[in-house]
């Protein structure tokens, strides 16, 4: 399975992800994953279902709809195949069902950015899920929140005997605090790292067996 792992700057519509679809084009690609938020509103996330179409890739990301993240998948044929609401961040609440949705044959897991930490808690033991996509939104704000969000992203890997990928956009940072580290990373079933990715915002393709 061959992906493509974006690391955009924030925009209006979706310029970034058009030229990675270029540049990209003769890689074979079978999913493309951004960030969460990369798709500003219902305009850009059109523009993406278009451009799916066009080079017959499915792409996993969000979009911002009434000031709320929603989790977004588009198959290869243009068509959203997978739209949930990002769970509440607070403890009490669980995280907001479906989190597992099938994709062009394959079983896909999906946590919106801060899900990861209620991945071990919630999140539920499938067999044979292929992969965990985690989109975030921003870099980290701290060493601390990196060190913790990669450690539950290696658990919930090994809980769910499976890949695990995260991206966060290249600019922005959580609350404007203005500092941020963006990170992008792929664990697979043991946990063990095939890439971790920190103040580096490229695309990158990764291909992995699952």
């Amino acid at each position: 399975m061959k992906l493509l792992i974006g690391q955009p700057k924030f925009e209006v519509g979706v310029n970034q992800l058009r030229k990675d679809l270029e540049q990209f084009f003769e890689q074979t690609l079978d999913l493309v994953i951004y960030p969460e938020g990369y798709f500003d509103s219902e305009a850009a996330l059109k523009e993406a279902r278009l451009l799916a179409k066009e080079y017959s890739i499915s792409i996993v990301s969000s979009v911002r709809k009434n000031g709320k993240d929603i989790a977004i998948a588009i198959n290869s044929n243009g068509e959203l195949v997978y739209f949930r609401e990002k769970t509440a961040a607070d403890n009490q609440s669980c995280l907001r069902m479906p989190l597992v949705f099938s994709l062009e044959e394959r079983i896909i897991g999906y946590l919106l950015c801060m899900e990861i930490l209620k991945g071990i808690r919630d999140f539920p033991k499938i067999p044979n899920i292929d992969i965990i996509v985690h989109p975030i939104g921003v870099g980290m704000f701290s060493e601390e929140q990196l060190n913790e969000w990669v450690t539950e992203a290696k658990k919930i890997a090994i809980k769910n005997k499976c890949f695990i990928i995260g991206t966060s956009h290249a600019d922005g940072s959580y609350k404007n605090c203005g500092y941020s580290i963006p990170i992008a990373y792929c664990f697979d079933q043991n946990g063990d790292e095939i890439f971790l990715q920190t103040n580096r915002a490229i695309s990158k393709i990764v291909e992995i067996t699952c």
